[in-house]
């Protein structure tokens, strides 16, 4: 999950980090999880977390979902025993942080535009750019 993820991450075109969170940072579902953060430049000039920030993460729930939802498996091996599967939970993307981490990493401020990522272009009607226009009061 977390290979996907990254790959989904590199074809817009944003540089990321992969974290393996402590212990004390995981909520009471996950025995182990990872988060996904992407570069942010407004992040990096008010000098918060390096310029990083999570869009997505990936956690081992062990049978902590299976046993709160009483959903059971009969083992393979023994056919007759019930028992809670494990649980993988994973966002592929948070998209309204993706989404701000493309207009953050794509912004042109001399053309006043945001490039689009090729990825993205053909539902963008090919387009590369999209222009801001600055209203004026």
């Amino acid at each position: 999950m977390v290979d996907a993820q990254t790959e989904i991450l590199a074809s817009l075109g944003l540089r990321c980090r992969v974290l393996e969170m402590p212990t004390t940072d995981l909520g009471a579902s996950a025995a182990r999880k990872i988060d996904i953060e992407a570069f942010f430049p407004s992040r990096a000039a008010a000098g918060l977390h390096g310029g990083w920030g999570e869009v997505t993460s990936a956690s081992l729930c062990t049978d902590y979902q299976t046993r709160r939802l009483a959903t059971r498996l009969r083992g393979a091996r023994d056919g007759a025993k019930l028992a809670y599967p494990w649980t993988v939970n994973g966002t592929a993307l948070a998209v309204p942080r993706v989404l701000a981490a493309i207009l953050e990493n794509g912004w042109d401020e001399a053309q006043m535009a945001v490039t689009i990522p090729e990825c993205l272009r053909p539902w963008m009607d090919g387009k590369e750019k999209i222009e801001v226009q600055h209203r004026r009061d």
